[in-house]
């Protein structure tokens, strides 16, 4: 859980990759998909020495959360 949200449920996902900057200022909102799944939305980054984790929240949780669909395709 990232501690700039203090109050919220463990939803959110820290991904890291040895030596690459997965999150900058300004990614958040911004989808996170590998290939044609998506796996969710960047809210943040952990990390430090500029290698920035990505953290983000599951898809999964969006979709039954907001009772919405993600659209992979045109």
């Amino acid at each position: 859980m990232p501690g700039y949200v203090p109050s919220a449920d463990p939803t959110f996902i820290e991904l890291h990759h040895d030596g690459v900057d997965l999150a900058s200022g300004g990614d958040s909102g911004g989808p996170y998909f590998y290939g044609g799944t998506a796996f969710g939305t960047l809210s943040g980054a952990a990390g430090a020495n500029n290698i920035d984790d990505g953290i983000f929240m599951a898809a999964n949780y969006i979709v039954s959360g907001l009772g919405v669909s993600i659209m992979t395709s045109p």
